[in-house]
C-alpha cells in the first residue's frame, strides 16, 4: 500500500520529523530549567538550613529564640519548610513565660511566618526520648567434646 500525498503539501513527510525535533528540544529546555531537575550541593543545603533558622528566629519575635535543628521539608508543590521555635515572650505582661511557635518558611519568597502553638499544648502526645540500644547478650557456649 502506498501513501498518497496531497499536492499542496510536498514536504508532508518532513513535517512530523521537524515537529518532533522541536518538541524534543522544547522538552529538554523545560527540564533543564526545572528546579526539580537540578540537584543541590551540600553547601547549598547548609546555607538553606541556616537561612531558614535565621528567618524563623526573627519571625518568632521571641527573646532568645531556639530553632529546632531539624526541619520538616515539604515537597516542591508546597514549597515550604516547617520548624519549631522555642523561647521566652518579650512583652512585660507575659512575665517571662515560655513560648513555642511553628514557623513556616516559604522557599520561593524566602520569607518566614511564625504562630504560637499554645492551642496544641496538651493535645499532642508526649514523645519519649529514644531508648539506647542494648548490647547484645552472648549465650555461653558449651565446650566441644574431643574425639577418643
Amino acid at each position: 500500500m502506498t501513501a498518497s500525498r496531497h499536492p499542496s503539501a510536498p514536504f508532508a513527510s518532513a513535517v512530523p520529523f521537524a515537529l518532533a525535533t522541536v518538541m524534543v528540544i522544547a522538552l529538554a529546555a523545560t527540564l533543564g530549567a526545572s528546579p526539580t531537575a537540578k540537584a543541590s550541593s551540600p553547601a547549598a543545603w547548609t546555607q538553606h538550613d541556616q537561612d531558614t533558622k535565621r528567618a524563623c528566629a526573627a519571625a518568632s519575635d521571641l527573646k532568645d529564640p531556639v530553632v529546632h535543628p531539624k526541619a520538616v521539608l515539604f515537597d516542591d508543590t508546597v514549597g515550604m519548610d516547617a520548624r519549631l521555635v522555642t523561647g521566652t515572650w518579650k512583652p512585660a505582661h507575659m512575665k517571662g513565660a515560655k513560648a513555642a511557635m511553628l514557623c513556616l518558611y516559604d522557599r520561593k519568597a524566602r520569607k518566614a511566618t511564625a504562630q504560637d502553638i499554645e492551642v496544641w499544648r496538651g493535645a499532642l502526645p508526649a514523645v519519649a526520648a529514644p531508648t539506647p540500644p542494648r548490647a547484645p547478650v552472648k549465650a555461653p557456649v558449651a565446650p566441644t567434646p574431643r574425639a577418643p
